[in-house]
């Protein structure tokens, strides 16, 4: 005669405690999980702005006529590349190019742009521009290109050489000089990292990250 031997399966008790180790585990994983898109939507952000500027800068030489970008402060709004035809700085039917909403850059209700004023500061990182002698001062709308004298907002040209300038100070006047339109776009997921799409006076782009922990506002619990 066989013995007859125990029938393989779970107790209640054993199942009860792999799905309570199952949970734990869940609970550790979903901030790291969320911390992460936050900062993938922030340099996704930044980048998108990046490639904006390459993008403006590219039509500009491969069409030899000036395109310019202009930014809605506080970042709200849209983000504008027109094909300056008649070259007088402003946009005229059949110029603009491309219009991209802000809103629709940020996946993630956390990611905005760094302002110091509103943004947690930065406590062991500072992004180079910002508060340096001799360079950008710290940008109250979140980027450090040069104001658009006759729209309000952040505004440059790419010349058909590529170079970034600033826009004239009256409609249809001279732009600034070579290297005039500088500046850097600011990113962040209002925890730890700050991204910047950085647009050099020559005209190239670049997309650098600052990691540091924030120092929580006084109205964080």
């Amino acid at each position: 005669m066989r013995r007859r031997t125990a029938e393989a399966g779970f107790t209640l008790l054993e199942l009860a405690v792999v799905v309570a180790v199952i949970g734990i585990f869940v609970l550790i994983a979903v901030p790291g999980i969320e911390a992460y898109q936050q900062r993938q939507d922030a340099r996704g952000h930044a980048q998108r702005i990046q490639n904006l500027l390459s993008e403006a800068r590219d039509l500009a030489m491969k069409e030899a006529n000036n395109y310019f970008i202009l930014f809605d402060t506080p970042g709200t709004g849209d983000l504008t590349i027109v094909d300056d035809d008649n070259n007088d700085s402003g946009i005229t039917p059949g110029e603009v190019v491309k219009q991209v909403l802000f809103a629709n850059l940020r996946m993630h209700p956390s990611v905005s742009q760094y302002v110091p004023a509103t943004s947690p500061a930065l406590t062991t990182v500072v992004p180079e521009e910002i508060g340096v002698a001799g360079k950008d001062p710290v940008p109250a709308s979140g980027m450090t290109f040069p104001i658009d004298p006759v729209s309000g907002s952040p505004g440059i040209i790419f010349t058909p050489r590529g170079f970034p300038v600033s826009m004239p100070a009256v409609l249809g006047g001279p732009p600034g000089g070579p290297g005039s339109g500088r500046g850097t776009y600011y990113v962040t997921e209002n925890s730890e990292t700050v991204y910047a799409a950085t647009l050099s006076p020559l005209g190239t782009t670049r997309l650098r990250v600052h990691r540091g922990m924030m120092a929580p506002p006084a109205n964080w619990f």
